[in-house]
């Protein structure tokens, strides 16, 4: 039920939605036979469309994909160290069945690339996948890449990355003397692959897992996207359906961030 209850209110928590009710409720106060409201009903008015521009531009979306990844620039492969699994969160790949039998990549999609990278480094004996229609998507494109089907574990009931820290932890614990016979000699350790502007909360929430958790942050679209010049130019400061997509989950990124880390207490491992 709290998962159902976490989807909704995450439909409902996006700067468009907000947006539109702070018109919404300015439309019906400008009938209100009170003065205070009907003039309280101007200054919305104008605050709603202004709350809707901003969210709708470049400017915002950069200033938040930004943030979110400077704090996990990519790493070098040699640079990390053996573990017992590989994760890759779900989310970068899709799939259609009913239309075409292999996977489809999207946006994110080097996240399993980073995967298969990473286990053809010998880097970890599996690569874990999480995330609905993993089967169907992830994996195929694995295979592809040469991680054999046997070396590939799912993890696809967890509905959102809270429930993911928690499976994968057990899941670790439990299994990590089958998959290597140097498991025993070592902490339990991950490789986490998930987008840049992903892994702060992945990390705060894989923090409680039990487990030494290793950032790999792939998809760093702040990078390949926003250039320093393109803040010249008109396009930046005006509404895109591009920005409109990007920046309602990113709005909601931080959002979720602030919930676990403010509200609910989560720490990062370093604290």
């Amino acid at each position: 039920m709290s998962v159902a209850i976490n989807h909704f209110i995450s439909g409902l928590v996006n700067p468009y939605i907000i947006g539109l009710c702070v018109i919404l409720l300015a439309w019906f106060l400008r009938f209100s036979g009170r003065k205070f409201w009907r003039i309280f009903a101007l200054a919305l008015f104008p605050l709603g469309f202004a709350w809707l521009w901003v969210w709708s531009t470049g400017v915002a979306y950069r200033a938040m994909e930004s943030s979110l990844e400077a704090e996990y620039p990519p790493v070098e492969i040699e640079s990390l160290p053996q573990a017992d699994a590989i994760v890759v969160l779900g989310g970068g790949m899709a799939f259609c069945t009913n239309a075409w039998a292999h996977a489809e990549i999207i946006e994110g999609g080097d996240r399993a690339w980073m995967g298969a990278k990473l286990y053809n480094s010998g880097k970890a004996p599996v690569v874990i996948c999480s995330g609905g229609g993993v089967e169907f998507s992830t994996v195929p494109f694995l295979e592809d890449l040469g991680v054999e089907r046997d070396r590939i574990v799912l993890v696809d009931e967890a509905e959102n990355t809270e429930q993911e820290s928690r499976f994968i932890g057990d899941l670790v614990r439990e299994r990590r003397g089958e998959w290597s016979l140097e498991a025993e000699g070592r902490e339990p350790t991950i490789l986490l692959i998930t987008s840049a502007w992903h892994m702060r909360r992945a990390m705060l929430l894989f923090s409680r897992s039990g487990l030494k958790v290793v950032p790999v942050p792939v998809d760093h679209e702040f990078c390949a996207r926003i250039m320093d010049e393109d803040a010249g130019k008109f396009g930046f400061y005006v509404p895109a359906a591009e920005y409109i997509y990007r920046n309602g989950y990113l709005f909601k990124e931080e959002l979720a961030y602030f919930l676990y880390r403010y509200l609910k207490g989560y720490k990062p491992a370093a604290e």
